[in-house]
């Protein structure tokens, strides 16, 4: 009987060293293939980009086209995603890259060319979908390179989920107030900062009518968040949502305030007229 129980242990150790061989191949064989999927999801996604500074906007909406349009004027990669078909017209006629379809989608992200993409920005009018889709892409982009719009600490818990699986809280302001301001004629400008016009005139010239949303830095885009807004710096291009320079209110606002300087100096920052890129002349001297 003793062989017979040797016979069937040896039996059976050959049976474990076959599958643990088989299970080792499968695993090579599997890890191979993932490694060839990474690559090319990679390069689809727009990982595989040295320094990817673009943004995928969720929502192609007017005031979301006029971000877009600023950013891609300024030279970064922009994408929009929406299912409303008008919506996604109006940003391809515009020049804009859109993609009409459900975010939620499990088919989405292989239908997206996110090359030089390195950000999401949710902008839909509502806030779970916003959450949701931040959850949906968090295998995509890291999470600090997620933003959707709203108020509030950091730290808290929204929609009821976790901090963590939910975008950045970007601007400092709801959806609501942003549509709200861009209904009201504020639009989407480019300040450059300077010597003469450093960060701090740019926040006493507009005070609250300018609404910091990026920031332009030796070539890296940036988002105004709450937790960590970014501290700009001469050279630096601050994107804006900003009321027309033009308006009257600005202009009467710009008059006093020159008219009270102790120094008898025109007061550092934009003058109406100025274009989409505005640069502040240089304070003048008495």
């Amino acid at each position: 009987a003793r062989p017979s129980v040797r016979s069937d242990e040896q039996h059976s150790l050959r049976v474990l060293v076959r599958d643990a061989e088989l299970l080792g191949d499968a695993i090579i064989g599997t890890v191979f293939v993932y490694g060839l999927t990474v690559d090319r999801v990679a390069k689809q996604l727009g990982i595989a980009h040295k320094n990817p500074q673009g943004v995928l906007f969720i929502g192609a909406h007017a005031w979301a086209r006029e971000l877009a349009s600023v950013i891609a004027e300024a030279g970064f990669a922009v994408l929009l995603i929406d299912s409303n078909r008008s919506n996604v017209k109006t940003a391809r006629m515009a020049g804009l890259p859109a993609w009409r379809g459900n975010v939620l989608s499990e088919d989405a992200v292989e239908h997206l060319d996110l090359y030089g993409i390195g950000k999401l920005l949710a902008l839909t009018a509502n806030d779970e979908i916003n959450a949701l889709a931040a959850l949906h892409f968090r295998e995509v982009f890291p999470r600090n390179m997620v933003y959707q719009p709203g108020v509030g600490d950091e730290s808290s818990d929204r929609f009821g989920l976790p901090r963590h699986l939910t975008g950045r809280t970007a601007f400092g302001r709801s959806w609501s107030d942003l549509a709200s301001r861009f209904s009201r004629g504020h639009r989407g400008r480019v300040t450059t900062l300077s010597d003469t016009f450093p960060w701090e005139s740019f926040k006493l010239h507009y005070k609250d009518s300018a609404i910091p949303l990026f920031l332009i830095s030796a070539g890296r885009l940036r988002v105004f968040t709450v937790e960590e807004p970014p501290v700009p710096k001469s050279g630096d291009k601050v994107i804006s949502l900003a009321k027309d320079p033009e308006a009257p209110e600005a202009a009467e606002k710009v008059s006093k305030a020159a008219k009270s300087s102790n120094d008898k100096t025109d007061i550092p920052g934009p003058k109406p007229g100025m274009g989409q890129d505005e640069k502040p002349p240089e304070a003048k001297k008495t």
